[in-house]
C-alpha cells in the first residue's frame, strides 16, 4: 500500500492554556522529507519589529531577569492538567521582542525555524533564548517553539570556546521542528533573552548580551498546501488493552502556583501533582543573582486506606558485614 513518507498533524492556532483536551487541525503529509515543497520565509529584525526588508544596524542589549521562563511549561509535558505553556506576555514582557504587523493572510509552518543572530556578550559564558509566538488579536501569546544555544558551543559541542567580550558573533539559533497555523489577523512574535528558568541553569555570573538588528532575521519554514493531504487515509482506531478497574477514592488535583516576594526579590514556583502519589516540584530564583537558582522535589506514596503495608524488606548487607542505611522512601 503506498503511503506519504511523512505525515504530520498541522494543528490550528489556539489560545494559549496549560492543558488541551483536543487539540483541532488536521493531517498533513510529504512525499519525502526534507519536502521540496517548504520554501524559506525571512523576516529581518528591527527595534520591536519583524519584517520582509533589512533595516539599519541598531545594538539592543538583553539582560534577563532570572525568572524568565516560567511561563514556558515543563520542558518534556505529559499532557497532564497543567505541564503545557501558558500565556507568553509575561515572559515576553521581559524579554526583547520583535513582532510582525497582522498577517494579511494566514500560512503554515512546518520543520525548524532558524533565528540568524549578530550577537556579542560582556562574559565568556552565555547562552540565549529564541522563543516563537503566535499572538492573537486580543493579544494572548500562544508559545509555538522555541531553542536554546549556549554560545560557548557557536562552533562546537564538542569543542566548546569561550566568548571574546564585545565580540561580534554570528550564530545560528536552530528552534525545535514544529508544525503550526498562523492565521490571518495574527502576529508572530520573536521573544530573545538569556534566560528561561528552570528550563535552562543560569549563567555562572550575570551576562549582558547585544543584539544587531539589521544584521540578524529570523527564518520560517514555510509549508504549501497539497490537494492530495485531503486524500489521506485515515488512521484506523488505536489498539490497546483494556482498561484497568479501579476504585477512585481521592479524587486528583493538580497546581502550578507563581509567588513573587519583591522585598527580598525572590520567585517561586510550585508544580503539585496528587493522584495516587503526592508529588511536587519547587524552584525558586532572585531577579538578578544566577548563583541564587534552586530547584527541589518530592513523592510521597500512600497506601490505600485499610490495606496493609508490606514493610520494609531488611537491606542486603554490605561488603565487610555492615548494612547499609535505607535511603528516603
Amino acid at each position: 500500500m503506498a503511503e506519504p513518507e511523512y505525515r504530520v498533524w498541522m494543528p490550528k492556532s489556539v489560545p494559549p492554556r496549560v492543558h488541551y483536551s483536543w487539540r483541532p487541525g488536521r493531517w498533513v503529509a510529504e512525499p519525502a522529507w526534507p519536502s521540496p515543497n517548504i520554501s524559506e520565509r525571512r523576516l529581518f529584525l528591527s527595534p520591536g519589529r519583524l519584517g520582509e526588508h533589512a533595516e539599519g544596524e541598531t545594538a539592543l542589549e538583553i539582560h534577563s531577569p532570572q525568572w524568565l521562563g516560567f511561563s514556558a511549561g515543563e520542558w518534556c509535558a505529559h499532557g497532564l492538567s497543567n505541564d503545557l505553556p501558558a500565556d507568553q506576555q509575561f515572559d515576553d514582557g521581559a524579554a526583547v521582542c520583535f513582532e510582525t504587523a497582522p498577517l494579511a493572510e494566514g500560512f503554515e509552518i512546518l520543520g525548524a525555524p532558524v533565528a540568524h543572530l549578530e550577537v556579542s556578550a560582556d562574559r565568556p559564558n552565555a547562552f540565549v533564548v529564541a522563543r516563537l509566538g503566535d499572538v492573537g488579536r486580543d493579544g494572548e501569546t500562544t508559545l509555538v517553539t522555541y531553542g536554546v544555544l549556549n554560545l560557548t558551543h557557536r562552533e562546537s559541542h564538542a569543542q566548546p570556546a569561550p566568548l571574546e567580550l564585545g565580540r561580534r558573533y554570528r550564530v545560528r539559533v536552530q528552534l525545535n521542528d514544529v508544525a503550526h497555523a498562523f492565521p490571518a489577523g495574527h502576529r508572530i512574535r520573536l521573544a530573545l533573552s538569556n534566560a528561561c528558568w528552570p528550563t535552562v541553569w543560569p549563567s555562572p555570573e550575570p551576562v549582558t548580551l547585544t543584539i544587531v538588528t539589521g544584521a540578524s532575521s529570523l527564518v520560517l519554514p514555510v509549508r504549501h498546501p497539497r490537494a492530495e493531504d485531503a486524500d489521506l487515509r485515515p488512521f484506523e482506531e488505536p489498539e490497546a488493552a483494556p482498561a484497568w478497574r479501579r476504585t477512585v477514592l481521592v479524587p486528583g488535583k493538580s497546581e502550578r502556583r507563581i509567588e513573587r516576594d519583591p522585598l527580598r526579590r525572590l520567585t517561586t514556583t510550585t508544580v503539585l501533582s496528587d493522584d495516587a502519589s503526592t508529588g511536587w516540584m519547587r524552584s525558586i530564583s532572585r531577579s538578578a543573582s544566577p548563583r541564587s537558582s534552586a530547584t527541589a522535589s518530592r513523592t510521597t506514596t500512600r497506601p490505600r486506606p485499610g490495606s496493609r503495608s508490606p514493610g520494609r524488606r531488611p537491606a542486603p548487607a554490605a561488603p565487610g558485614g555492615s548494612a547499609p542505611r535505607p535511603g528516603p522512601s
